[in-house]
Formats: C-alpha cells, sequence, structure tokens
C-alpha cells in the first residue's frame, strides 16, 4: 500500500503542478519537438503511476498469497460486521474503484474520438476534392485569401488557396508548405486528438485540461523549426507574418491551420538563432525529455512522502 500512495500522491501533485512548470520551458530554448515529448512522458507517467498503483493493490503477497484488495475487502466485511469501519479499508476500496472506471473511461473515449476524426477528415476530403486540382501533392483550391491546412487520418493531405500562391512569393509559399508537411510527418492530428480527448475525459486536473492548448502549441512550433531547418528561419517567419495577417477563413473539421495558435511566441521562437545539432544529439535530448518526464510522478510522491515522514516523523 505504500507504493500505491507514492504514485497516486504523486500523479495528483503532477497533474496539479505540472503545466505551470512546462508552460515554461516553452520559453527557453529547448526544441519544441522535445517539449512535446516532456508533455507526452508525463501524461504517460501519470497514467503509469495509475496503473502500478492498482497492481500494487491486487497483486498477491508472496507470504500468505491474498492480495491487498483481498485483504480490504475482508478487513472491510469485518469492520461492517462489527460496526467499525477503518479510513484503509475506505481508501483502499475508493482508489481501485476509481482508477479501474477511469481507464475504462479514457480508452473508450480515445477509440470513439479517433473514429469520428477518421469520419471528419474523410468527409472533409470528400467535399473539397471535385473543386480543386492536385499538384505536387496539394490539393490547390479557388480562392483570393491565402488559407492552408492539412487534413489526417488516412487521408493525410495539403490543402491550399490560389490565393497563398499570389500573395506570397515563391519561397514563402515553399516554407508554409513545409510547415504543413511537418504536420503530417510528425502525425500531430493525432497528438491534438489524444490531447483532447484526455482533456474531455479529466477536466478537473490541470495537466490534462490544458494539454490541448500546449499540444496544439508545441505542434506549431515544431513544425516551425522543421521547415525553418529546410528554407530558412527569416523565409517561415515572413510567411508566417504575411498569412496571419491575411487568412481569416475558418478551418474545416479535422483539420490544423497555419495559423492555428501562439502566432507571437512562433514569431519571437523564429527569430532567435536556430539550433544545429546532429541527429545522434537530438535523438539523446529527447531520450532524456522522456525519462525526466515519466519520472516525474514517482519523484513527487516520493519527495512528499519523505517530507512528510522528516515533519512529523522526526
Amino acid at each position: 500500500m505504500v507504493l500505491a500512495c507514492v504514485l497516486i500522491i504523486g500523479a495528483l501533485l503532477t497533474c496539479l503542478l505540472a503545466p505551470r512548470g512546462l508552460r515554461e520551458l516553452e520559453r527557453t530554448s529547448a526544441s519544441p519537438a522535445g517539449l512535446l515529448y516532456v508533455w507526452w512522458s508525463v501524461v504517460a507517467g501519470v497514467g503509469l503511476s495509475a496503473v502500478v498503483a492498482l497492481a500494487a493493490v491486487l497483486v498477491p503477497d508472496r507470504d500468505d498469497g491474498s492480495t491487498p484488495a483481498h485483504r480490504i475487502v475482508n478487513g472491510c466485511w469485518t469492520a461492517l460486521a462489527s460496526t467499525r469501519l477503518h479510513l484503509h479499508v475506505v481508501v483502499g476500496a475508493v482508489i481501485a474503484t476509481v482508477l479501474v472506471v477511469c481507464l475504462l473511461r479514457v480508452v473508450r473515449r480515445v477509440r470513439r474520438s479517433r473514429r469520428a476524426a477518421r469520419d471528419k477528415a474523410e468527409t472533409t476530403m470528400w467535399m473539397l476534392e471535385p473543386a480543386g486540382d492536385w499538384d505536387h501533392g496539394v490539393l490547390w483550391l479557388e480562392h483570393r485569401e491565402p488559407l492552408v491546412f492539412t487534413i489526417g487520418g488516412r487521408t493525410n493531405a495539403i490543402v491550399a488557396t490560389t490565393g497563398l500562391r499570389e500573395r506570397l512569393s515563391a519561397a514563402e509559399t515553399d516554407a508554409v508548405l513545409a510547415h504543413e508537411r511537418a504536420h503530417l510527418s510528425g502525425r500531430h492530428h493525432l497528438q491534438v486528438l489524444l490531447a483532447e480527448t484526455l482533456g474531455a475525459a479529466f477536466p478537473k486536473l490541470p495537466l490534462f485540461r490544458q494539454a490541448p492548448l500546449a499540444v496544439r502549441r508545441l505542434i506549431e512550433l515544431a513544425a516551425d523549426e522543421k521547415a525553418a531547418r529546410s528554407v530558412g528561419a527569416d523565409v517561415v517567419r515572413q510567411a508566417l507574418v504575411r498569412v496571419a495577417a491575411r487568412g481569416r477563413i475558418g478551418l474545416p473539421p479535422a483539420a490544423l491551420g497555419a495559423t492555428a495558435a501562439a502566432t507571437e511566441l512562433r514569431l519571437a521562437r523564429l527569430g532567435r538563432p536556430l539550433r544545429r545539432s546532429a541527429r545522434p544529439a537530438r535523438v539523446g535530448e529527447k531520450a532524456c525529455f522522456v525519462a525526466a518526464g515519466a519520472l516525474v510522478p514517482l519523484v513527487a510522491g516520493a519527495g512528499t512522502l519523505a517530507a512528510l515522514a522528516l515533519m512529523f516523523c522526526m
């Protein structure tokens, strides 16, 4: 039960306090792709802590073969029979029940949201494709306003208006299209879908409630960075300014647009010198981010219990 308490306390503290720290990291020079790994590893760490805590309650001990859950039930029955209900019995039963219900709820929501997003993407393309012309993997629609967006899922398409080519230079158009290709290669639509599903499933927990906006910011920063490595940060920045100033059309369902989120933060990021590191260094950085994020709940829980022990037991 000690391990379960450590993990549950750590997961709750992480849900409450981690969003502020993660938001501060966005102001640093850390790679946006790496920060996405941090967000998802923290979320995964919270989920893993819940699963391990549940397992710690249900797995049998080596001594007598009974599980903590079995002992809780027996203790509850004995306490009820003697009209004395112990607090640890109630806490253990509530924790196990809540964890099981939450896990089942998340699985069902993710499956339902993914199916709905796939249907929206296919319907959107079915409506748009007859009105446009394909050119080098881009569906061009006749419209005077500059607009570009991607549709994920099995469709995986880039849609742009002819106004984009008319109002932007060739280099700026290439920069915008490189940004959108980064969305597709990074499977950013799936990340947004998962973040929105978790936010809807756990709206009371700040980590999950703030995940959709944070993920949308970071995928735009990550796509900007990848495009900047291909065509140059100055070109990407100039294209973003021009598209943001002119494009005012609402996006269709299941689409990610070039000006979807955090324009000021993106411009500030593009104004900084672009970090150029070797691929092994970038992979190592992401691995460190994943490990650190996944361990946050465990460290938070263990640290809290240690602090309480020092305060009340010394």
